[in-house]
């Protein structure tokens, strides 16, 4: 039963990383205003840095957020 298992996650890892492809690729393409994403290391797609900046006329205006996201 176990067998197949290696076989899926595989797959399952693979479509990850393409959905994840296309989600950067976007972002990349059309920017969203008060965020910059990243990857901290090009060969893997599971490693974003996020940097959020605060919005104008809030609390968190002139803020500096960053994250680390590393799966």
């Amino acid at each position: 039963m176990m067998s197949g298992a290696g076989h899926s996650s595989g797959t399952s890892n693979n479509s990850a990383v393409r959905a994840l492809g296309m989600e950067y690729k976007g972002i990349q393409d059309e920017p969203v205003e008060g965020f910059r994403v990243k990857l901290t290391n090009p060969d893997n797609m599971f490693d974003w840095e996020v940097a959020i900046f605060g919005p104008p006329d809030t609390l968190y205006q002139g803020g500096y957020f960053k994250v680390w996201w590393c799966a």
